[in-house]
This record gives structure tokens, C-alpha cells and sequence, in this order.
């Protein structure tokens, strides 16, 4: 069962007393959960807009990126509610190849899973080994859809949990901007039945005929497969690409850093001067002698600390050759592999036209290429620059073991033999020595517009001057706006079918739990959307009815006149209603008010039609006895929450004095609650 306490700790407890674990602290409040329909993970709703998915067997946090779509970031709206369903595809049986016999990714060079392994530098008294990222479970048997609702009225859907499906734009369909509270959904989500709440007097239920969920569940499967792969690839490349950059930045820091001492050396002896370490090295080169500063940078240089230049810069040069072979390299024909499927889907366009685009996925492709190919060149200038350091590094050796030696500053012992290949040492000297030599490859084009690269054009020039980092960045925000997000197709495929507006006043102050709880309860004829509304200032309870399968059926109300206040309800399944109230004493303030856990069968009560002239806040309510009801003994400000499995109506209730007790409603059960009661 899941706990989420007033300072918004989410804690997952096991038959309701023993705790599994807790998560840290968030800096949001959390507005909404919703469990996963086969309940092995559940989503958490921050009041910030965010979303996070927690798998229960590891209790690991997953954020749902980009649930918002592409105007998330332009405003982001807190999460209202969330509600998790089943996205079944309908079996059909047929004789043909099964799909895996079409995948040509097993044919391709494997992902190395390994920890990326950072440069000996940093990790000199601490090893770390970064993480890499993990791949989503694409495969999974039952697909969802996350519904999740905003401020501002959208609808986003999102299925899994993971690949943002499109928003249902609720300013499209309404004048003003109201809240999306609750949502219930035939079990073929071919409609939706909506419900907003301005915050003090209106309710709005709305019903939507949502036809593309249902027919095109085949084409969003697909797309979304493939665009999970896709993102994962993005997340892997971007990882290896930063570890990348660190190792190639390590090297120019580890020369740059002699090149100042000698620098130092030089300024030391002629203020002056300009420095140049680079020329005082070639001079050395060339006529075997050093000048002052030299002589006393080589003699005081230790053979350790060489050693250990050519050590941290030759890990450096072999993590580089590595995380190309077997990071970077495979995971782009990955990639390309994914494009070219989105970009076979795009052009069926009969099927996919909604969803997909073949241009902007040809700019992936081609932005992809060219990103492999610098990687070749990349590897091919270090391959080079390994020579160069090495005979620049033997070199550097022989003349501190030379030096060191000798008791004359300007002896020249003839004995020593020349440099091995004086040409690369040149080229290192003038090259890698004071400057990198590859700094083309991590260079950052502050004028390069991404939505440029999107057009038609020689995309290879475009991105000549362009480094890896910034090169994966623009791969990612192309890849990932490629898909035409059907938001805009959901939205013009949507078609309203019934709009009703109440009256219904709701303070927030008047109950602890949830002011508003919904079902949707489906059987063979029809399928229903229940909502329970709690009035404490009125000591009123107001259940809504209303029919998703029949748009021309008016919704339907009742209320209940209680004697209590109610700070809880949830509906435990299609028969009862779950109530916790508490026992005022009006006449003595002093006295301790009692909790109650009572149920109302709300099937078997008489609905009143609901028109559009009739204020709920002001409608008369009736005295109905519970069905059920038990003593909540030591307990106040209660608020409960059910497993929802049918046939195994097992919830808990939770109290402000941190109390809680595990209850069971089964069938067998029944007599054992009666001498309870």
C-alpha cells in the first residue's frame, strides 16, 4: 500500500504495517498517485508539473520526460490528477512471421553496458564509475496509458508512463480556464468523460468522443516503440558523448599544465619577456642546450611525475578509442536503424500520417550521419596525436634523465642519442603543447539555429564548426520532434459529445482527504462514471452519476444528508462507497471527536436527472442509513485508500495521530464486521 504523509514522504508499506521503503523528501507537494493497473509501479504528481514513476520491486524513481509535450516548457502546470488504464491492442489471429523475425538490430554490433570509466585525474582519491543509462522494458505484454491532468485543464496521455502520446487542449473546447480533476475512460478509450472544478462555485462535466485511441492503437503501439528505443539511444550517446569530452579535455589539461610550469620558469628569470614554452622546447630540440629556465625546469621535473603525465594521458587516449569502438560507434548505427523505422512508418501514409513526417526524419538521419562520420575523423587525429605524444614524452624523458645527471648546466653529452622522430615532436611542440589541437571537434557555434538544420540543405556544412556536445544536442531535439506528437490530431479527432455546468461549492478547507473521488465501473451493457462530492458546511455527500457508452443519457445525482463530518471517501468497488467521518460535539467543544468508517451502496440509490438549471450547493438532501459502518477507536482526522481489486475489497485508513489499521471486506468476512459493529 502506498503512504504519502503531510510532508509529502511517499512510503510503501507492505499488508499496510511493515514498511518496504520511503522515498527522500521532495521540495514540491504532491497533488495526485495513481497506481499501474498490474501494480507494479505507481506515479507520483507534483504541485511543480512534474511526474515520477516508482517501480515497486526496486522503488527506483523514473521522471516522465516531456509528458507536456512542447509547450511544457513554455508554462508549467501543476499535476491535478492521474489515472492509469489498460491500452490492450485487440488479438488478432493470424498466420504470419512472428515481428521479432524482422528485426534487424540483433544483426547489429552490441551496446557495451559497462560503466563509463573517467579520467585517473579526477578519481586520484575517489573511483566513481558513472552509470549508464537503462533501457525501458519495450516488450512489455500489457500496455498502459497515464492520464495525467493539469491546472490548466489538458489532457496529456502518455503510454506506460514513458512515450508522450499527444494533450487534449482543454482551452480549445472551453472559454474559461478551469482545473482537470477527474478522468474516466471506456475500457476501448474511444471516450473520456471529463470533469474540471474552478476552484469555488462551477464544475463542468464534459464528454469526449476520442475515436483515434481506439483505431489507431496499432500505429501508437508502433511509434511509440520505436521513439522509446530512440530515447533511450539519446540518453546513451549524450552520456558517452559528455565522458567523451572529459577524457579529451584531460589530456589538454595535463599538457597545459606542464606548458604553465615551464612558463612560470621562464617568467621567473625575465619578467619581461614574452613566454613562449613551446619555442624554448624546439630550440632545445634543435641544439641540444637548454636556456636557464629550462635547464632548471628539467632538472627539478621528477621521473615520477612523468611517469605519471604519460600514464593519466595514455588511460585518457585508450577510454577515448573505447567509448568510440564500443559506446558511440554502436549505438549510432542503433539510431540510424531506429530513424530508418520511423522513417518506413512515415511513409505509409494511409496509417501514419498523424503521427509522423518523413522530412524531419530524413534531417535525423542525415544530422545522425554526420555526427558518425567526425567521430571517425575524431578518432583517426587522436590515433595521431598518440604517436605525437609519444615520442614527444620520450623525448621530455631523455633530456630530465640527461640533466639530471650532469653537474654542468650547458654540458652536452654527446653520448645520448638523438630523438627517436624529432618530426612528431615538432608537430607536438607546435601543436598540442600550449593549444588543442582538437578543439574543432568540442567547439560550440553560439549562432547555429537548430530549426535551420530542419530545412532542406547541405547539413554536412552546416555542422562542420560544430562540436560533439552541441552536435548531440541538436540530434536530440530533432529526433524527439520528429514524431509529429499527434496533440493537434487528438484534439481535431475529438469530437465533444455532452457538456453539462453546475453549481457546486466545494471550500478546500472542508475536508482533510480528497474533495472530489471518481470510479469508472464497466460491465456488459455500459460502462459508468461515479463522482463523490463531500459538503461539510451543508453536512452533505453528493454522488454523480453518468453513463459513458450512451451520450444521450442526461446525468444523473443524489445527495445525503449526513450527520457528520466527512474527511475521507473512495469507492472500494461497483457496489460501495467508502466514507470516514468524524463525530462533532457542537454542545461540548471539549469532547473528543469520534472517527466512523461507514459504506454507502451507491448502486441502489435513486438518481435525479440532472439539468442544467440545478444548483447542487442549494439541492435538498435525504437521510440514508449506512450499510456498513465500524468505530475507528483512537483514531481522528481519518483518510483512507483501497488496492482496488475486485473481489478483494482490502484498504487501509490512516489517522493524523499516525495511526492506521489494514481492513478486509470479503464476503466471509461479513459476520465477523456485523459483531464488530
Amino acid at each position: 500500500m502506498l503512504y504519502v504523509s503531510t510532508d509529502n514522504t511517499v512510503s510503501l508499506y507492505r499488508a499496510g504495517v511493515s514498511l518496504v521503503c520511503n522515498a527522500p523528501v521532495p521540495s514540491n507537494t504532491i497533488t495526485a498517485a495513481a497506481w499501474q493497473p498490474n501494480g507494479h509501479e505507481f506515479a507520483v504528481g507534483y504541485a511543480d508539473g512534474k511526474v515520477v514513476r516508482f517501480h515497486v520491486a526496486s522503488f527506483t524513481a523514473t521522471e516522465v520526460d516531456d509528458w507536456g509535450g512542447e509547450d511544457r516548457s513554455q508554462q508549467q502546470q501543476g499535476v491535478t490528477c492521474l489515472q492509469w488504464v489498460n491500452y490492450a491492442e485487440k488479438e488478432e489471429c493470424r498466420d504470419t512471421l512472428p515481428h521479432e523475425s524482422f528485426d534487424l538490430s540483433a544483426m547489429l554490433p552490441p551496446l557495451s553496458h559497462a560503466p563509463l570509466e573517467p579520467p585517473r585525474s579526477i578519481t586520484q582519491f575517489r573511483r566513481v564509475l558513472e552509470p549508464l543509462p537503462v533501457e525501458t522494458n519495450h516488450q512489455q505484454k500489457e500496455q498502459t496509458m497515464l492520464l495525467i491532468g493539469d491546472e490548466a485543464g489538458n489532457l496529456h496521455l502518455s503510454l506506460n508512463g514513458v512515450y508522450h502520446v499527444g494533450t487534449i487542449r482543454a482551452d480549445g473546447k472551453m472559454h474559461k480556464t478551469m482545473s482537470l480533476v477527474s478522468v474516466g475512460v471506456t475500457p476501448a478509450m474511444d471516450r473520456m468523460k471529463l470533469f474540471f472544478y474552478d476552484g469555488s462555485t462551477i464544475g463542468r462535466m464534459m464528454m469526449l468522443d476520442t475515436p483515434i485511441l481506439c483505431f489507431r492503437k496499432k500505429e501508437i503501439l508502433n511509434v511509440a516503440q520505436t521513439q522509446t528505443k530512440i530515447d533511450f539511444l539519446l540518453r546513451y550517446l549524450t552520456c558517452s558523448t559528455n565522458m567523451l569530452e572529459k577524457h579529451h579535455r584531460n589530456i589538454t589539461k595535463l599538457a597545459k599544465n606542464n606548458a604553465e610550469n615551464v612558463t612560470r620558469r621562464l617568467l621567473s628569470i625575465d619578467s619581461e619577456s614574452l613566454a613562449m614554452p613551446q619555442v624554448e622546447l624546439l630550440g632545445l630540440l634543435a641544439t641540444g642546450n637548454p636556456n636557464v629556465a629550462l635547464h632548471e625546469y628539467l632538472t627539478d621535473l621528477p621521473e615520477q611525475k612523468i611517469k605519471q603525465w604519460e600514464a593519466d594521458t595514455y588511460h585518457s587516449v585508450s577510454c577515448i578509442r573505447q567509448i568510440i569502438a564500443e559506446y558511440l560507434l554502436p549505438a549510432c548505427d542503433r539510431l540510424i536503424h531506429q530513424l530508418s523505422t520511423l522513417k518506413g512508418y512515415s511513409l505509409w501514409t494511409e496509417r501514419y500520417e498523424a503521427f509522423l513526417a518523413t522530412e524531419p526524419t530524413d534531417a535525423c538521419i542525415q544530422t545522425v550521419a554526420v555526427f558518425l562520420k567526425r567521430l571517425y575523423v575524431y578518432l583517426d587525429r587522436v590515433n595521431h596525436l598518440s604517436k605525437m605524444f609519444q615520442a614527444f614524452i620520450a623525448w621530455i624523458f631523455q633530456n630530465v634523465k640527461r640533466f639530471s645527471d650532469q653537474n654542468t648546466q650547458y654540458q652536452n653529452d654527446e653520448d645520448d642519442g638523438p630523438c627517436e622522430d624529432p618530426r612528431l615532436v615538432v608537430q607536438y611542440l607546435k601543436t598540442s603543447f600550449t593549444s588543442d589541437s582538437l578543439a574543432e571537434f568540442f567547439h560550440v557555434t553560439p549562432t547555429l539555429q537548430t530549426e535551420d538544420l530542419a530545412e532542406e540543405g547541405d547539413r554536412e556544412h552546416k555542422l562542420k564548426d560544430v562540436g560533439f556536445s552541441q552536435l548531440m544536442s541538436i540530434i536530440s531535439h530533432l529526433c524527439r520532434t520528429a514524431p509529429r506528437r499527434p496533440s493537434s490530431t487528438l484534439l481535431d479527432n475529438s469530437q465533444t459529445l455532452d457538456d453539462q455546468c453546475m453549481q457546486l461549492s466545494l471550500l478546500p478547507e472542508e475536508t482533510i482527504g480528497r474533495r472530489i473521488t471518481s470510479s469508472t465501473f464497466n460491465n456488459e451493457e455500459s460502462t459508468c462514471q461515479y463522482y463523490a462530492f463531500a459538503q461539510n458546511d451543508q453536512r452533505k455527500l453528493l454522488i454523480l452519476r453518468s453513463e459513458l457508452s450512451d451520450c444521450t443519457r442526461r446525468a444523473e445525482y443524489v445527495a445525503i444528508q449526513l450527520d457528520h463530518r466527512v474527511t475521507d471517501m473512495e469507492f472500494f468497488d461497483g457496489h460501495e462507497l467508502g466514507v470516514a467521518f468524524e463525530e462533532e460535539h457542537d454542545d461540548d467543544a471539549s469532547a473528543e471527536a469520534r472517527s466512523y468508517l461507514g459504506t454507502i451502496a451507491f448502486q441502489e440509490l435513486n438518481y435525479a436527472s440532472l439539468n442544467h438549471t440545478t444548483d447542487l450547493s442549494t439541492t435538498t438532501a435525504s437521510k440514508l442509513p449506512l450499510q456498513r459502518c465500524m468505530l475507528l477507536p483512537n483514531m481522528n482526522r481519518v483518510i483512507l485508500g483501497s488496492n482496488g481489486r475486485e473481489k478483494r475489497r482490502i484498504f487501509s485508513v490512516v489517522a493524523g495521530n499516525g495511526k492506521s489499521l489494514v481492513l478486509e471486506m470479503d464476503p466471509g468476512e461479513e459476520e465477523e464486521e456485523e459483531q464488530l459493529e
